[in-house]
């Protein structure tokens, strides 16, 4: 997945639901933008992620109009639940969980 400060929310290709068994089509239906070319739409639904061995639950967006194969992980649901410091000079990512 992609980590993407300027998201709000995280979101997932469809595709990715449907292998998971997830009814992608039964969450609450809304816009996407940014992600895609022009508008499209996702569906949103809680899910269980493990995260450096951290399980936490957060609201994901699952779009069949997604133009990526992977996901991207936005402000709610990650970025407020983990300290995020990239060091590119030396090709470095470290999360943190927040609170510990």
């Amino acid at each position: 997945m992609l980590v993407d400060s300027g998201a709000s929310l995280s979101v997932l290709h469809a595709k990715f639901g449907e292998k998971v068994g997830l009814d992608v089509k039964s969450g609450k239906k809304m816009q996407l933008k940014g992600a895609t070319v022009g508008m499209g739409t996702q569906f949103i639904h809680e899910i269980t992620m493990i995260i450096g061995g951290q399980s936490f639950n957060l609201e994901v967006g699952f779009s069949y109009d997604l133009d990526m194969p992977w996901g991207l992980l936005g402000q709610n649901g990650f970025f407020d639940k983990f300290r995020v410091c990239f060091d590119k000079a030396k090709s470095e990512f470290e999360l943190t969980p927040k609170g510990k």
